[in-house]
């Protein structure tokens, strides 16, 4: 008999410790399951966050880019339209030699400048691309359809 009430005392303690164990996982089982859900948010808005910062990291260093390029054509026509043609008129005006030599070698350096700061897609890209980028306002607006083709000729 003392077999078994030692036998039926280990189980009611195993009894005790396994819905002991039951009821301490079902109490941490909801605390798992939050915060597994609440790092898998914090996780998303986090991405979200540094997908924003770079969208908006993008828009500044595209908007910084046409910026400097708006600026490098206009400071290329302001050299090609007013200095270069200020230069020549200069040049016609003035009879001595020596001056008309330096203000030849101004001209030149002035065009080669206006050359620097032009677009560099205009020796990047092709003739066809840069006259379909060109027509695209105009396709918007008032054309529906149109072929852009050219020929090519090797020119020697």
């Amino acid at each position: 008999m003392d077999f078994l009430n030692e036998f039926n005392k280990i189980m009611d303690e195993s009894a005790y410790f396994s819905v002991l164990f039951l009821l301490s996982f079902l109490l941490l089982l909801p605390l798992l399951l939050f915060n597994i859900i609440f790092i898998r948010r914090i996780r998303k808005e986090e991405e979200k966050k540094r997908n924003l910062q770079l969208q908006h990291k993008k828009k500044v260093l595209k908007t910084s880019i046409v910026t400097q390029e708006k600026e490098r054509k206009r400071i290329a026509s302001d050299l090609h339209d007013h200095l270069i043609a200020q230069l020549h008129r200069a040049k016609l005006i003035n009879r001595n030699t020596a001056v008309n030599e330096v203000l030849s070698e101004s001209i030149a350096v002035a065009r080669h400048i206006s050359h620097d700061l032009s677009p560099p897609l205009l020796t990047q890209t092709s003739v066809k691309e840069l006259f379909v980028d060109f027509l695209k306002p105009f396709q918007e607006k008032y054309i529906n359809n149109y072929l852009v083709s050219f020929k090519q000729r090797r020119i020697y």
